[in-house]
C-alpha cells in the first residue's frame, strides 16, 4: 500500500546481534515454535471443536458431502483432513443414523474413536497441517515487521507471537482459528502489494487468498471492510499509482483516478472469490445431491431451524438461498451461526452474563495474555505515540508511516469492533486470534528505540525471559493459560470458562491422575466436555450427563441414587448445567434436573482436591456431602 519512500521507521543497526536477527535465525523460531506447539498437542484429547472439523472435512474430500460441518469454515476443514488421504482411516458409516441427520461431533467421535481407527495418528496429522498455517503466519509476521522496522524489529514480532501460549495453544488444532488468521493475515499482505502497484498477478493472488479467508471461517468476510478502507486510504495519499494491464502501463496520478482503480480491482477480486466460491462446491447448489432422500442438514429440522426469527442477516440468507445466489451448504452455514449466537451467554469472572458484556473481549484479552506481552505493548504504544509527535511537522514522512501502518490498525479497529458486540456467543481468546499477528507486526516500532537504549534494552531481555518462563511452567497446557494477575492457570475456570480453559484437552492428565491417586478403591464419576472417548484413554468412568450424548449402553442404576466417589468435573460443565440448565430428556435418565443444578451449585463453592490439566476438577464426595450436594433449597438456582 505504501509508495516507494523512506521507510516508516530508521532502521535499527545490526552491529554484534546482527546474526541474532537475520533469516536463519528468524527460521530457527519458527522451527522451534512449530516444534514446541505440536509436541504439546500430544499430551491432549482431542477438543470439543476437532472431531467434528476433521470429519467434516474427511467426508466432505471422500464422499463429496458439504452437509457434516457447514458453520465452521469449509477450508479449514479441507485442510485439517488433508493429510487423512494418506493414511486412509475408515470413515464413519454413511448409513448410521448420526450420518443421515449430520450430527458433528456424533460423528467426529465415530471417526477418531470407534472405527477402529489410530486416533492420536489422526490428531497429530491433522493439527500439524493447522501447525503449518501457523508457521506460515510466523514467517509473514517476521517478513512485514522486518520489512516496516528492520531486522531487530522482524524479530520483537516473531518473538512476541511465536511464544505467546494462546498462539502455541490454538495454532495447533485442528479448527478454524489459525485458518482464518493465516489467510486473513496473507490476504492483507497480497492486498498491500497490490494497491503498490496494480497488475492481474497481483489481483489474481489476492482473489485467491480473499477466497481462502472467506472459507476458513465464518468470521472470515471481516477482512473485506478493511480491504475497502486501504483502497480509501491509497486513494487519499499523494504517492503516484502504477498501473499495469496487458500492453498498457500507466501511472495514475490524481486521488480521483486512484480511487478507480483501487475499486476496478476490489470488483476484480470479487468476481474471483465468486467463481471460486462455486468452484469449491464442485458448481452445485444443492448440499444433497449425492445424499439419499432423509438426509438432512444438522439439526433434523434443517432450514426451518436456519430460517425461524428472521432478522436482517437471515432475510439476506433467504434471499440468497431463494434465487440460489450461494451454495447452499454455505448459505446454511452462515444461517446456523446466526441463529445459535442468539442463545449464548458468557461467564467472567465468577458471573454469568445471558446478553453478554461489551467488556468481555477486553478482559479475555488481558487476563489470557501474558504480562511480559501486555508490559510490551504499553511500550510500543509509547514509542509509537513519540514516534508521532516527533513526525507531526514532517507531514511526507507522517503520510509514509501512516501508510505503511494502515493495514495493521484498519485490521484490528475493524476486527475489534465487530468483535465487542457479539460477545453473547464469546468464549475464549481463539476469537480474538486473527487480531495477534498484526499487532504482533506493530510491537516492531518499538525496535530502533529499545537498539538505540541501554534501559530498554535490560527491559526487553527481562520481558523476553518472563515470556520464556510463562512459556516453561505451563507446557503442555496451552490451552488453559492465564496470566500471574487472576492468580495463573490453577484460577483460570474462576475467570473464564469454555475454549478458554476447557475444551475437552484434558483425558490423559485425568487418565494419569486415576492411575497414580486412585488406583480402582473409589467409583469416579466424570462429566466431561468434549468429543473424545474417555475409555481410549482408559478412564472407565459412571458417566454423568456431559456435552456429549451418554453411551446407549449406559446403565442408569449405576449412577442413580450418586454414590460416594470421586467427582471429575469438566468446569464448564459445572456453569453450563447450573446457570443454563442445559440439560436434555437424554440426560434425565440418570438424574432429575434438580440433582443436577444443586450438585453443580454445591461444587462450584467447594475447592476441589486436585486437578486434571486445569480444566477437569476432582472431588472426593462423602455421602453427607452427597446429601448436601442434592438436597432441595428453597431459593432457585440463577
Amino acid at each position: 500500500m505504501t509508495a516507494p519512500a523512506p521507510p516508516p521507521v530508521p532502521r535499527a543497526p545490526a552491529g554484534r546481534v546482527r546474526w541474532l536477527t537475520g533469516h536463519p535465525a528468524a527460521l530457527i523460531v519458527i522451527v522451534l515454535f512449530f516444534i514446541l506447539g505440536l509436541c504439546a498437542t500430544t499430551h491432549n484429547s482431542a477438543t470439543s471443536d476437532e472431531g467434528p472439523h476433521i470429519a467434516g472435512g474427511y467426508i466432505h474430500w471422500t464422499r463429496g458431502d458439504p452437509r457434516i460441518h457447514t458453520e465452521n469454515g469449509y477450508l479449514s476443514q479441507a485442510i485439517a483432513a488433508l493429510p487423512l488421504l494418506i493414511t486412509h482411516p475408515r470413515p464413519p458409516d454413511p448409513a448410521s443414523r448420526e450420518y443421515r441427520d449430520a450430527e458433528p461431533f456424533l460423528l467426529g467421535r465415530d471417526l477418531i474413536y470407534e472405527r477402529g481407527n489410530d486416533a492420536a495418528e489422526i490428531l497429530l496429522l491433522a493439527r500439524g497441517a493447522i501447525g503449518v498455517l501457523a508457521a506460515v503466519t510466523a514467517l509473514v509476521i517476521y517478513a512485514w515487521s522486518r520489512r516496516l522496522f528492520g531486522p531487530f524489529g522482524g524479530m520483537l514480532s516473531l518473538l512476541a507471537f511465536a511464544f505467546s501460549p494462546v498462539v502455541l495453544a490454538h495454532g495447533f488444532v485442528a479448527t478454524s482459528d489459525m485458518s482464518v488468521t493465516c489467510f486473513a493475515l496473507l490476504t492483507l499482505a497480497a492486498f498491500s502489494w497490490t494497491l503498490r502497484r496494480v497488475t492481474p498477478p497481483r489481483v489474481l493472488l489476492s482473489g485467491v487468498l480473499l477466497t481462502a479467508t472467506v472459507l476458513a471461517k465464518m468470521s472470515g468476510p471481516l477482512v473485506i471492510p478493511v480491504l475497502v478502507l486501504m483502497v480509501i486510504a491509497r486513494a487519499w495519499s499523494k504517492a503516484p499509482l502504477p498501473v499495469r494491464w496487458p500492453r498498457q502501463d500507466r501511472m495514475l496520478v490524481s486521488r480521483g483516478w486512484r480511487l478507480l482503480a483501487g475499486t476496478l480491482a476490489l470488483l476484480a477480486i470479487a468476481a474471483i472469490v465468486y467463481f471460486l466460491l462455486w468452484a469449491t462446491y464442485g458448481f452445485t447448489y444443492s448440499a444433497f445431491k449425492d445424499v439419499p432422500p432423509g438426509y438432512t442438514f444438522f439439526p433434523a429440522s434443517g432450514w426451518a431451524f436456519a430460517l425461524k426469527e428472521p432478522d436482517l442477516p437471515i432475510r439476506i440468507i433467504a434471499f440468497c438461498r431463494d434465487h440460489k445466489l450461494f451454495p447452499e451448504a454455505f448459505l446454511y452455514g452462515y444461517a446456523f451461526v446466526d441463529q445459535t449466537s442468539r442463545y449464548h451467554g458468557v461467564f467472567a469472572n465468577g458471573a454469568f452474563y445471558p446478553q453478554g458484556v461489551l467488556w468481555f473481549y477486553p478482559y479475555v484479552f488481558f487476563v489470557t495474555t501474558p504480562i511480559a506481552i501486555l508490559i510490551f505493548i504499553v511500550v510500543a504504544g509509547v514509542i509509537a505515540r513519540h514516534r508521532y509527535a516527533s513526525l507531526r511537522g514532517n507531514s511526507t514522512a507522517l503520510r509514509g508511516v501512516f501508510s505503511a501502518t494502515f493495514p495493521l490498525l484498519a485490521f484490528m479497529v475493524v476486527y475489534w469492533a465487530a468483535a465487542l458486540p457479539n460477545c453473547r456467543m464469546a468464549s475464549g481468546p481463539r476469537h480474538l486470534l486473527p487480531a495477534y499477528p498484526m499487532l504482533c507486526i506493530f510491537l516492531g516500532i518499538a525496535a530502533p528505540s529499545i537498539a538505540r537504549r541501554r534501559a530498554l534494552k535490560v527491559l526487553t531481555g527481562v520481558l523476553a525471559l518472563w515470556l520464556a518462563a510463562a512459556d516453561f511452567f505451563i507446557y503442555p497446557h496451552y490451552l488453559s493459560y492465564f496470566n500471574e494477575a487472576v492468580g495463573g492457570p490453577s484460577h483460570g475456570y474462576e475467570c473464564l470458562i469454555d475454549s478458554a480453559v476447557d475444551w475437552g484437552q484434558d483425558l490423559p492428565a485425568l487418565a494419569d491422575y486415576l492411575a497414580t491417586q486412585n488406583p480402582g478403591h473409589l467409583p469416579v464419576y466424570l462429566s466431561y466436555l468434549g468429543c473424545a472417548d474417555p475409555a481410549y484413554y482408559g478412564i472407565h468412568a459412571r458417566p454423568l450427563p456431559s456435552y456429549m450424548p451418554l453411551p446407549a449402553d449406559s446403565d442408569p442404576a449405576q449412577i442413580k441414587p450418586l454414590a460416594p466417589g470421586l467427582y471429575c468435573m469438566s468446569v464448564t460443565m459445572i456453569h453450563r448445567i447450573q446457570r443454563t440448565q442445559d440439560v436434555t430428556p437424554e440426560m434425565l435418565r440418570v438424574l432429575s434436573v434438580q440433582q443436577l443444578v444443586h450438585l453443580c451449585a454445591y461444587l462450584e463453592h467447594r475447592k476441589p482436591i486436585a486437578q486434571a490439566g486445569y480444566s477437569i476438577n476432582i472431588y472426593e464426595l462423602t455421602a453427607a456431602d452427597l446429601a448436601a450436594a442434592t438436597r432441595p433449597s428453597d431459593s432457585p438456582s440463577d
